[in-house]
This record gives structure tokens, sequence and C-alpha cells, in this order.
């Protein structure tokens, strides 16, 4: 009986990692969502009221940036505010050439002078980070299936060989 029971823990434990796993994952998907909104979130704010930076940053709102303190990092009043986010912020979760791109967006937005450059700086990172994303994304949810089905299956082997 006490056997079975360490079997039912062991084979629950390992899927739950699987779980874990996948989530982890997923949560990649769920920064670059945000990311892209905050891009969106600019460039509107730019079109609509040409707002400074700093005001804009402070507005948005988004719960998955603020858990890893994105968003406290972003709306400290310094003009490179955003670019510094990126680079102090310990929890995102993007490729190198993601954070490239972002870097370079932050050291280039505020500082053209412009309305309409902004908003064509905004739009052109927006078309680069959404096709990259489109693309990451479709990978981790790939990875995030084959972690969340392979959990439960090694739970159950590892049980059978512990039989």
């Amino acid at each position: 009986m006490l056997k079975i029971i360490g079997l039912i823990f062991v084979s629950s434990a390992v899927s739950f990692g699987g779980i874990l796993m996948s989530e982890s994952i997923r949560e990649g998907t769920r920064q670059r969502s945000a990311l892209l909104n905050l891009l969106y979130f600019i460039k509107s704010n730019i079109a609509l009221g040409s707002l400074p930076l700093h005001e804009i940053y402070c507005r948005f709102e988004d719960k998955t940036l603020e858990e890893i303190g994105f968003i406290r990092e972003m709306r400290k009043h310094t003009p490179d505010s955003l670019y510094r986010a990126f680079e102090n912020t310990k929890g995102i979760k993007l490729t190198e050439k993601e954070k490239a791109d972002y870097f370079s967006f932050a050291s280039q937005i505020g500082r053209t002078g412009s309305v309409e450059n902004e908003e064509t700086l905004c739009l052109r990172y927006i078309e680069i980070l959404g096709k990259v994303a489109e693309s990451e994304n479709s990978k981790d949810e790939n990875r995030a299936k084959l972690f969340r089905r392979l959990g439960p299956v090694l739970g159950l082997f590892l049980a059978v060989i512990l039989i």
C-alpha cells in the first residue's frame, strides 16, 4: 500500500513539473503580447496627444509587466527610462534578437523631435517585433504542448519502472 502511494506521489510530481514548465514557457508569450501592446499604446498616445514619453509610460497598465517590475522601472522619470526598464528587469523572457530590437527602439524613441517621425518609428518596430513575436510564440506554444504532454507520460513511465 505504501509503495502505491509513493508511486502516485512520484507520478504526480513529475506530471506537475511538466505543467509548470509549460506555464513558464507560456509566460514569454504573455510578455511579448504585453510589450507589443506597450508599443501600440505609445504610438496611439503620440498620435493623439503628443504627450511627453514619461506621461505615456505612467498611463500604461499591464499586469504581466507589473509582476516582473518592468512598469516600475519604466515609470522612473528619466529620459531613457524605457531603455533602463529593458536593461534592469530580470524576468523578461525574450530572445536575444527581441531584446536587441527593443533596446534599439528604446534608444531611439523620443529623440526625433517630430510626432510623425515618432509614429513612423513605432510602426516600424511594431511590424518588426510583431513578426518576431509571432514566430517565437508558435515555437513556444509547441514547446509548451510538449512539456504539458510529456510530464504525465514520464510520470507514468517512472511509476512503471519503480514497480
